[in-house]
């Protein structure tokens, strides 16, 4: 299954080239995105509750921050750091219980009777489905429509942290 996230990125490239770009390390630049980071998730976890409100809340108390970056090699030798934000983990057995169709074991519905260990799906996977939609799912879009509702806030608050960086170096 591919990758089911949102990345920011810190900065602005021309403040970041050059010589200028040599003053900020990793750790700098994702205290920079932290806190926007932190707003994008709250603001996930309360489309879920609201779209799902009857559900276990398992994909909403799944989606975490991952803080990486990618050390700059070659001529340009840039190092970007970012924040992906996405649901980890397996989903839980579910607590309902699961209908019994009766019959024998020769039966018409006699698989239904088995339980598979292996078939427990990913929040990641979950998360896709209800973003995209199945035949039978509808898409919600629950993910997109966060993104663009509040794009200019985030971009604000990176900005906003990223000045208060250079204040602070002196730049």
């Amino acid at each position: 299954m591919a990758k089911f996230s949102t990345d920011f990125s810190a900065g602005n490239d021309a403040m970041l080239s050059g010589e200028a770009g040599k003053d900020f390390s990793v750790d700098e630049l994702l205290e920079v995105l932290r806190p926007a980071a932190i707003r994008l998730r709250d603001a996930y976890v309360k489309t879920l509750d609201q779209i799902f409100s009857r559900r276990s809340g398992q994909l909403a108390e799944s989606i975490m921050l991952d803080d990486d970056y990618i050390a700059g090699s070659g001529a340009g030798g840039k190092t970007y750091a970012f924040i992906t934000i996405a649901p980890y983990g397996r989903r839980k057995k579910s607590r309902r219980k699961s209908r019994s169709r009766a019959g024998s074991a020769g039966a018409k519905y006699a698989k239904h009777n088995r339980r598979a260990s292996s078939t427990s799906m990913t929040n990641a996977e979950l998360g896709w489905l209800l973003e995209h939609g199945t035949p039978r799912i509808p898409a919600t879009h629950w993910m997109e429509n966060t993104n663009d509702a509040l794009a200019a806030e985030i971009q604000e608050s990176i900005n906003t942290e990223f000045q208060a960086l250079l204040d602070k170096k002196g730049l």
